[in-house]
């Protein structure tokens, strides 16, 4: 048997050959995981692993050489502070994501006491509902998605969190699957939007493993489930209401020419993410 120390060390040779970026911090990640380890844990530990400990390590390091996203390896990925379960039929949750949660909750008066309803378009894993249903805890929130894989991923996450009584699921393609009254105090998505003129450049964790689904924006520009959306989001968003949506740092012009071609809409503006990139679009429903 090979003690903590040993297979880190392994580890890293392993994934060094295998050209991955930072062969260091995944050995760890990996190690950790498996063993139920801190990163600070995990080098002052010299304890033998066991063999079946062992060989999932060995399996997880074959599986990340393929390319295979570290997310899906291990089966789960942060977000919000959160752990959230993921697989191949989500998207991984990004940093940038958690933009759409504190712009929204910026716009909302008296956290603790928002009764309204948010709607989310495209909930994948569901992270977006959940977050903001822990930090809205009167809140009624609800979350679509065309495919019943993800929402299988985000009924788990819902139910993990606690959030089954506040957060219902919605089978349909965004919000064809809604009645002519239905009305929403907030509106959030994450939607497909990269062009298919940019697959090629995308790195190949994501090309080959990710679901095209959720990323394929449709059309040449990525816009074309943004575009229908458009329409929608202004006779389902409640008079007064804000949609927020994650765009593609090449997109702002456009989504901004979209959605101000709509004379209900105002206070049209694109927020950059962390690296100064555009991301998020918001706009409210004057009328």
């Amino acid at each position: 048997m090979s003690t903590t120390a040993e297979l880190y060390e392994q580890g890293v040779a392993f994934l060094q050959a295998a050209g991955i970026d930072d062969p260091q911090l995944e050995s760890a990640f990996f190690l950790g995981d498996i063993l139920g380890l801190s990163r600070p844990q995990l080098f002052i530990t010299t304890n033998e692993v066991r063999p079946g400990d062992e060989e999932l390590f060995h399996s997880y390091l074959r599986r990340r050489a393929s390319r295979e996203p570290f997310a899906y390896i291990v089966g789960h990925q942060e977000f919000w502070g959160l752990d959230f379960t993921v697989s191949p039929d989500v998207l991984i949750p990004r940093p940038e994501t958690e933009l759409l949660v504190e712009q929204l909750l910026a716009l909302v008066p008296g956290k603790a006491s928002f009764s309204g309803t948010i709607l989310d378009l495209g909930t994948g894993s569901g992270i977006l509902p959940v977050s903001l249903s822990l930090e809205l805890p009167r809140a009624t929130l609800v979350a679509v998605d065309i495919s019943f894989p993800a929402l299988a991923v985000a009924r788990q996450n819902i139910h993990h969190h606690g959030c089954a009584k506040k957060v219902s699921l919605v089978n349909g393609d965004f919000l064809s699957a809604f009645g002519r009254d239905a009305q929403f105090d907030f509106m959030v998505s994450n939607p497909p939007y990269v062009k298919k003129s940019t697959f090629s450049t995308l790195q190949s964790d994501v090309v080959d493993h990710e679901p095209h689904l959720a990323l394929d924006g449709g059309g040449e520009d990525g816009l074309g489930c943004i575009s229908s959306l458009a329409p929608a989001v202004e006779k389902y968003l409640r008079p007064g209401g804000f949609f927020l949506m994650e765009i593609g740092y090449d997109q702002k012009q456009e989504v901004l020419d979209l959605f101000g071609s709509f004379a209900s809409f105002d206070h049209l503006t694109v927020i950059d993410d962390y690296a100064g990139l555009p991301r998020i679009l918001k706009a409210r429903r004057s009328f």
